[in-house]
C-alpha cells in the first residue's frame, strides 16, 4: 500500500497559483507615488462625515463590509438602477452612509 506522504498532491499547483495571486493585491503603499496625499484626504473626509453625523462611522463600516467583504469590493454600491438592473445605490439600507460620503468628499 502506498503512503499518502509519497503521492504527489494535485492541489499543489492550485496553492502555488493562489499564493502568487495573493501577492499581487493592493498594499498600503499602492498610491504613494500617484497620490501621496491619499491617506490625509481620506482621513479628513471621514472625520468630516463623522463630525456631521456621529453614527456615520458605523454606517460606513457597514457599507464597506457588505460591499467589500461579501462581494469582493466590486463597487456595486456605485451602480445606478437601469431598466434591467437593480443597483444598490438607492437601497434603503445604504441611504445614510452614501449621503455622508457624498456630502464629505472633497
Amino acid at each position: 500500500m502506498a503512503s499518502l506522504s509519497k503521492t504527489p498532491s494535485s492541489s499543489s499547483p492550485c496553492f502555488t497559483f493562489l499564493a502568487l495571486a495573493a501577492r499581487a493585491q493592493l498594499d498600503a503603499g499602492f498610491y504613494s507615488s500617484t497620490c501621496p496625499n491619499l491617506l490625509p484626504i481620506v482621513r479628513s473626509s471621514m472625520a468630516r462625515a463623522v463630525a456631521k453625523e456621529t453614527r456615520m462611522a458605523a454606517s460606513i463600516l457597514r457599507l464597506f463590509f457588505h460591499d467589500c467583504f461579501v462581494n469582493g469590493c466590486d463597487g456595486s454600491i456605485l451602480l445606478d438602477d437601469t431598466e434591467t438592473f437593480t443597483g444598490e445605490k438607492n437601497a434603503f439600507a445604504n441611504k445614510n452612509p452614501l449621503e455622508g460620503l457624498r456630502s464629505s468628499t472633497p
